[in-house]
């Protein structure tokens, strides 16, 4: 029978933990226990039956062992050991060589604890002790991307989540307004023409500047003209960006400085409810008005000279 002795500690009652090392072994080989980290919890068999049954029912970062019967049960699941055998066989010694960061020693040889504590310090040096997983920074935030090509559509979707975000999508005004809307979003990102609209992405502006005046609109377009993006940053949005072979490593960078600069202005806004029928009047307006008038005054301004000299537009 095994029994619990000297410094290997008492058996704990609690239930054990990825973090723990179980220690199934003869009471000749207890002092080993002061080669561990106390850092590291360990549990202690009392015989061959209980480490077995301890073995099956929890997760430990490593066994040490003088059963080879116990050894291949951590094999099994995966979990590094330490075996310990009088004159090794073979077949002791290729069962740690097929298991990584496992080992197989003989007690009696000189240098033994020398190896031993070498062994333990190499199992717990490739273990890191996993703490609980922070999110990315960018995993809190929903992005809404409005586009209606198809495969721009697909690429900025898949990159974005590629980075950690929530990304809702819309191909038209309505679906773009109703999603920004309902779904809370921290950030839109909408192509300036869109199937429904000429201008849909500023009439998306208007729409989400409305609702929360501090959500960063990013219009992502393939116009090139110098003209147009003055005239459309005009208009509130946080930044234009024109679609190239690199433009979604560029719009994940503004989508982040967008994301700082958001915070900074929630921390320092203070807004004032209305409460004498400004809002409603505000709302009856913006549904009888055509919310994107003003922007379209200002580009039917633009010179045509000037466009027709600028390769404007990138498809």
């Amino acid at each position: 029978m095994y029994e619990k002795r000297g410094d290997l500690g008492e058996l704990v009652a609690e239930e054990s933990s990825q973090y723990d090392i179980l220690i199934v072994t003869r009471p000749a080989y207890s002092a080993l226990g002061k080669k561990i980290p106390s850092t590291y919890p360990r549990k202690i068999a009392n015989n061959l039956v209980e480490g077995s049954e301890m073995l099956s029912s929890n997760k430990y970062l490593a066994v040490i062992t003088d059963d080879s019967a116990i050894a291949r049960k951590a094999a099994e699941k995966r979990i590094p050991f330490v075996l310990l055998q009088n004159s090794p066989s073979q077949s002791h010694k290729l069962l740690a060589e097929r298991n990584p960061h496992s080992y197989c020693f003989d007690p009696t040889k000189r240098g033994f604890i020398s190896e031993f504590r070498l062994s333990v310090d190499e199992i717990l040096s490739s273990y890191v002790q996993p703490q609980p997983k922070e999110e990315q920074a960018s995993s809190a935030y929903k992005v809404l991307v409005v586009e209606d090509d198809p495969m721009s559509l697909k690429l900025t979707k898949q990159t974005l989540e590629d980075k950690g975000y929530q990304v809702k999508t819309a191909d038209n005004v309505k679906d773009a307004i109703a999603v920004a809307q309902q779904e809370g979003i921290d950030v839109v990102v909408t192509d300036l023409e869109l199937q429904d609209s000429s201008s849909g992405g500023l009439h998306i502006l208007q729409m989400v500047k409305f609702d929360n005046p501090t959500t960063p609109v990013i219009i992502h377009t393939g116009y090139k003209s110098g003209k147009i993006h003055e005239t459309v940053k005009a208009c509130g949005v946080y930044d234009v960006l024109v679609k190239s072979a690199d433009s979604q490593e560029k719009l994940i960078v503004m989508i982040a400085e967008a994301l700082g600069l958001k915070k900074s202005e929630e921390q320092g806004l203070s807004l004032t409810p209305f409460s004498d029928g400004t809002e409603d009047r505000i709302v009856e307006r913006l549904k009888e008005e055509d919310p994107t008038r003003r922007f379209m005054e200002k580009f039917e301004r633009s010179s045509k000279e000037e466009l027709e000299e600028d390769p404007i537009y990138t498809p």
